[in-house]
């Protein structure tokens, strides 16, 4: 059997669909005629009604509710056939003001729930012979940067994980494909840390950190390079419909100059002289 290739009213299950990235493509997705399940944390998709799209409100720490959810999902239609791991977020500052619980939930939403995504959907995938998992992660799990520690770290795990699990399903018709969004003219969520330090070092680096998160979308970086939640969707439903498709992909020219000159710094050097520059 060949590669799985979209057909009209096929079952599209994504994460993080009440804002951003995630949004912009459940509705394209049910703009084109697909059934679309949005997965959304709390109640924020309460003000989002939109035909094709069937919002679901899970709990990502907990296995037994996504798997409920897909389970749901399965009984309601013809079974999961595209998953699209969309939802994450960034928690920022130095990693010594990091609480605890915001370093596990930095975790379980940007790596542990994608895991359980993929553990419900596969046996359905399987079954139906036909399948596609898009991991979303960033250009930031290869080319990290400081101050964003445990965010670099979740989308580095994602993109390992992904790697191997696209091996794994190799003899089978389920494809595996992993998207690196660079900057982004987006809403995306970021989380501090704690905000006040008898530290005086600290103090004037979260001050720092917290006027950039303010004015993210004036740097010129963005102006310059960064793309749309429309633009991402777009890429996104060419990839899944692309039936010999390739296991990673950037969504920009800025965004693969990045990811290659990271990967040509194999002992770390070039790295280590930019962060040190002015």
């Amino acid at each position: 059997m060949g590669f799985f290739s979209l057909q009209y009213a096929d079952v599209v299950v994504i994460t993080g669909a009440s804002r951003g990235i995630g949004y912009e493509t459940a509705k394209l997705f049910a703009d084109r005629g697909h059934t679309v399940y949005g997965i959304v944390r709390g109640d924020k998709y309460k003000d989002l009604q939109k035909e094709n799209i069937c919002f679901l409100s899970i709990n990502y720490r907990d296995e037994n509710s996504i798997k409920n959810a897909i389970d749901r999902i399965n009984q309601e239609s013809s079974g999961v056939d595209i998953l699209i791991n969309n939802a994450g977020y960034a928690l920022i500052g130095p990693v010594e003001t990091l609480a605890e619980d915001q370093i596990q939930d930095q975790m379980e939403v940007n790596f542990f729930a994608p895991v359980r995504f993929v553990k419900a959907v596969l046996p359905i995938m399987k079954k139906k012979g036909s399948g596609c998992i898009l991991n979303i992660s960033s250009i930031n799990a290869v080319a990290s940067q400081p101050f964003g520690s445990l965010y670099c770290a979740s989308k580095a795990a994602l993109e390992s994980f992904s790697e191997s699990l696209h091996a794994e399903l190799l003899p089978l018709p389920i494809k595996v494909c992993i998207l690196q969004p660079g900057p982004l003219k987006t809403d995306f969520q970021l989380i501090m840390g704690a905000i006040e330090h008898d530290q005086k070092d600290l103090q004037q680096i979260c001050n720092s950190l917290k006027e950039s998160i303010v004015k993210r979308l004036e740097h010129p970086i963005f102006n310059e390079h960064g793309q749309t939640a429309k633009e991402i969707a777009n890429l996104i439903y060419e990839i899944v419909n692309d039936p010999n498709p390739k296991l990673r992909y950037q969504t920009s020219a800025f965004a693969t100059s990045l990811v290659k000159d990271k990967l040509k710094d194999l002992d770390g050097e070039i790295f280590k002289k930019q962060m040190l520059a002015p």
